[in-house]
């Protein structure tokens, strides 16, 4: 994965009819012993197979990174340490297929790898998989080192997976969204939160909140290609000229001053312009 926002590139594997010469010197089609070319031939959800039974875990979600996708399959890393006699099997990690993905909404239904996702763990007579996997919508927000460090309390996690930060769950509880921290040397810290649309406004205004506050004062980031997407957002939130940062990706600073009703309304307008 790249250390950069958990976002990571993959291939898709291709599935191909085996071809061969025949004595003419023409192509022709081998023999398909493992039925691929059935399957190519129609969209995967119309593939028919027959499941094999499934017992959950436990009936609460649990909160995993998808470490690998190739595009109807992947898997989840959790980051919760699941107690169960099957957990060593396949490295740790979570099977997931493509039609066990249950989007949130119809915007946010795609899965990567570097994508935080939330989804119940079953068994089956092949290991742990997920299902009802939703995944998750991101907001990255900026606040300034003495701010952090006066009112961020939260005990750091770390995974191997999320290079150069450190992660927090003290908000999946309440909020549903997990909060990762870069440890970068720059003069503001920046925060991810993992989460769903709601979760993430009530997540974010908590951790921005002071006491006696009437105003709030929100920076986000925004990457330079989303930019055409929050044209017309409530309560006018600047954008800057000139982006905060350029590496790895260029990153604009989007600013909200004003009430915490205003911000609700803002931020979810944000999240379902680019997610």
């Amino acid at each position: 994965l790249k250390p950069f926002f958990g976002i990571g590139s993959v291939g898709v594997r291709s599935l191909r009819t085996p071809m061969s010469t025949n004595e003419d010197g023409q192509q022709e089609t081998s023999p398909d012993p493992e039925g691929q070319a059935a399957l190519v031939s129609k969209p995967l959800d119309t593939v028919v197979e027959e499941a094999a039974p499934r017992t959950r875990v436990r009936e609460a979600r649990f909160v995993g990174l998808v470490v690998e996708w190739k595009g109807y399959m992947g898997w989840i890393q959790t980051f919760e340490k699941i107690e169960h006699e099957q957990a060593q099997k396949h490295q740790g990690r979570i099977y997931l297929n493509v039609k066990d993905i249950s989007p949130v909404d119809e915007n946010n239904w795609r899965v990567k790898q570097g994508k935080i996702v939330d989804f119940f763990v079953y068994v089956d007579e092949d290991g742990m998989g997920a299902e009802q996997c939703r995944p998750r919508s991101v907001l990255r927000l900026t606040m300034p080192h003495s701010e952090v460090k006066a009112n961020v309390k939260f005990v750091p996690k770390w995974n191997d997976y999320l290079f150069d930060s450190e992660y927090f769950l003290e908000l999946e509880s309440e909020h549903g969204v997990l909060v990762r921290k870069y440890l970068w040397p720059m003069p503001f810290v920046i925060f991810e939160l993992w989460g769903h649309a709601d979760g993430l406004v009530s997540a974010a205004l908590q951790l921005l909140s002071k006491d006696g506050q009437e105003e709030y004062d929100v920076r986000l980031l925004l990457a330079d290609t989303d930019i055409p997407k929050v044209e017309g957002l409530p309560h006018s939130p600047k954008v800057s000229a000139n982006p905060v940062f350029t590496d790895p990706m260029p990153c604009h600073s989007l600013r909200l001053q004003t009430t915490r009703k205003q911000c609700s309304e803002a931020l979810l307008a944000l999240i379902k312009a680019v997610s």
